[in-house]
């Protein structure tokens, strides 16, 4: 990074987990599960331990994150599991975000501080509010580690550890599938170890897919893949959908905010500003791929972008009705979970692009346009809620730390036999649940 003592790795990434926890300091005060986190995750992990690794979640066996659950349950005390799950997952975050400031990120980002600057603006990436800090979002931090492994100087090569890291993320998320195609183009370059996680990531998922076919077809059943979807509508809907998620979400966000972004949908009233800002951009995207000294650099984040941008396609294709384009530009659409994926690539694309630019003076005028933006949009939304926050504002109650001494009974004694803990969001099916084998002894009074 740099001589100075701030920017040292062990401060800075300390200085990252201190953004992350001001952002979600509620989900670290009022801590309780999500999801699948207490439905799936922990609940598994109480039940059947190590066996639970064996079981399918929506056509992966998520390997990683029931490690975790394991390890959460086995290790720390009952009450703080969800805040454990917190602390871990989050801490994952903050690597990966870390990740971008290493020698490892040089031939895209030359300069050390915007290298630090980018990882200050990937903390503050959309869509974290439903994801940040559990095991059932963690996916998505997973796929943006596999995608900065394929990021990594191609002269320098992948190392053993990072073949080792692909295997682990590779059975625990299907969309690794997405960056087949950027490891086969680093391996058709000059790096000869990215066959070996091709092969990985192309053996993992044939394995994987094959064996929940065959071994589990009620898990394969629950997720709807593109041969549900008429050929006609995904052909129709693929160039377009591709095209406006690039535009929205790469191009104009970064830049115009996550309101102007999604008012350029009104095409008659924002045709001006939508006209300009994409002459702006493709004739300087065309200038820069054509002048651009180190075009294996440009070549691989070209790709990379174009292959995020498609997981949202994935996504789609995936769920009847949703490749409607209101859905993904709306006005919720920047705090979901779908719009990390772009909004971490888009940061990286910029920062990237900045760095080709040959006169300084420009240069130096862009990052820092596009840093004070980054920061003023990411202010915009800075807050993380936590899980209990509702329309009526902070929570009353902790959910688990009520709930979570009827648990601990029934494991020690088998009574109550069933256990139902709700948890947020409060569906009706979101509830960790347990069934003991029955009573052993009589329940404390």
């Amino acid at each position: 990074m740099t001589d100075r003592w701030f920017l040292k790795p062990s401060r800075f990434f300390g200085f990252l987990v201190g953004i992350l926890i001001l952002r979600a300091w509620g989900r670290f005060y009022y801590f309780d599960f999500w999801a699948e986190d207490g439905t799936t995750f922990i609940a598994q992990a109480i039940s059947h331990g190590f066996q639970s690794l064996s079981f399918p979640l929506g056509g992966s066996y998520a390997t990683l994150q029931r490690l975790i659950a394991i390890a959460t349950t086995q290790l720390t005390p009952m009450m703080m599991w969800p805040l454990a799950l917190t602390v871990i997952c989050g801490l994952i975050t903050a690597y990966v975000f870390f990740l971008i400031t290493r020698s490892d990120y040089e031939w895209l980002i030359p300069n050390p501080v915007h290298r630090v600057w980018a990882a200050i603006l990937l903390t503050l990436t959309p869509g974290q509010n439903e994801m940040f800090g559990n095991l059932a979002n963690l996916n998505w931090i997973l796929f943006a580690l596999l995608l900065l492994i394929g990021l990594k100087d191609i002269k320098k090569g992948v190392s053993t550890v990072d073949i080792l890291i692909s295997v682990l993320i590779c059975v625990s998320i299907g969309t690794s599938v997405l960056l087949l195609p950027l490891f086969l183009f680093r391996a058709l370059k000059a790096d000869r170890r990215a066959w070996a996680i091709s092969l990985i990531i192309l053996l993992t998922n044939a394995v994987i897919y094959s064996l929940s076919h065959t071994l589990h077809p009620q898990d394969m059943a629950n997720v709807v893949g593109m041969d549900k979807i008429p050929l006609k509508t995904v052909l129709s809907a693929t160039p377009r959908f591709l095209y406006n998620t690039w535009e929205k979400a790469i191009v104009y966000r970064p830049w115009l905010g996550p309101g102007l972004a999604t008012a350029i949908n009104d095409y008659g009233k924002w045709l001006i500003l939508m006209v300009l800002v994409n002459t702006i951009f493709w004739v300087s995207f065309a200038i820069w791929i054509k002048n651009h000294f180190r075009i294996l650099a440009a070549q691989t984040i070209v790709l990379a972008t174009v292959l995020v941008v498609s997981w949202g396609l994935l996504r789609g294709i995936g769920r009847p009705g949703s490749l409607e384009l209101p859905f993904y530009f709306g006005n919720n659409y920047w705090a979901l979970r779908h719009s990390f994926p772009v909004g971490f690539m888009a940061t990286i694309f910029w920062m990237s692009f900045f760095s080709f630019i040959k006169n300084p003076l420009w240069k130096k005028r862009l990052f820092v346009a596009f840093i004070a933006l980054g920061v003023i949009h990411g202010l915009d939304r800075f807050f993380i809620r936590a899980y209990e926050f509702g329309h009526e504002g902070y929570p009353t109650t902790r959910i688990w730390a009520s709930n979570y001494k009827t648990l601990q009974q029934s494991l020690a004694t088998g009574c109550p036999k069933n256990i139902r803990i709700p948890h947020y969001p409060h569906f009706e099916d979101w509830a960790l649940s347990y069934q003991s084998q029955g009573c052993n002894s009589p329940p404390q009074p």
